[in-house]
């Protein structure tokens, strides 16, 4: 038995069955589902399955599995239908507010194929959004590690330049001792030399 019949069993009620009568303009448009390839329907199975489990707070399968089992039927009948039929078998399980909703954004993706992929574009448009994300992040990424090696390679830079400085420095400071009375430590200073005569103090005599 078609999806469409079984969901209709249970029956509306007269309350929603008058909410019926005014549906949301959108939902005039005929589509076919015959031109939304796999890739396509695939990506709306995931999107009714999160939009489902947004409204209702908790994963329903039967009703994922409702939907997905609408969205075939429509593909092998090659028939273009408008949204009446969805919103009738929806409105028992989503109630008047969620079933204008999730229907409404149900047909603004359908409505608008990509002629080429027969991908909603929505969806196309949502990881073309994802991916230049995703280079903007890497090229902050490789941005910011190129500034982190220029700075690393500038540091190592003046390091290599303090280090030349200390040791010619160093080398300055040993060859001016070696001719100023003694060299070493103490270039000023007198060496003392025990071949030089010892002086007489006064109180030695």
């Amino acid at each position: 038995m078609p999806a469409f019949s079984r969901a209709g069993e249970g029956g509306i009620s007269r309350k929603n069955k008058s909410s019926i009568v005014s549906l949301p303009i959108i939902l005039k448009k005929k589509v076919n589902f015959a031109k939304i390839k796999k890739e396509g329907k695939e990506e709306l199975a995931q999107w009714t399955e999160t939009k489902v489990l947004t409204m209702l707070s908790f994963e329903d399968e039967v009703l994922n599995g409702l939907i997905v089992n609408m969205f075939d039927e429509c593909s092998e009948t090659g028939e273009a239908v408008d949204g009446t039929k969805f919103y009738e078998q929806l409105l028992p399980f989503l109630e008047k507010e969620n079933t204008e909703t999730f229907m409404s954004e149900l047909w603004q993706l359908v409505t608008n194929l990509d002629e080429e992929t027969g991908v909603p574009k929505q969806f196309i448009e949502a990881r073309e959004a994802q991916k230049r994300k995703r280079e903007e992040k890497a090229d902050q990424f490789r941005k910011s590690r190129e500034d982190l090696d220029r700075r690393r390679d500038a540091r190592r830079g003046r390091d290599r330049d303090r280090r030349s400085q200390h040791g010619y420095n160093n080398e300055r400071g040993g060859s001016s001792g070696g001719g100023g009375g003694g060299g070493g430590k103490f270039p000023g200073r007198r060496r003392f030399d025990s071949r030089e005569p010892k002086r007489e103090l006064p109180y030695d005599r």
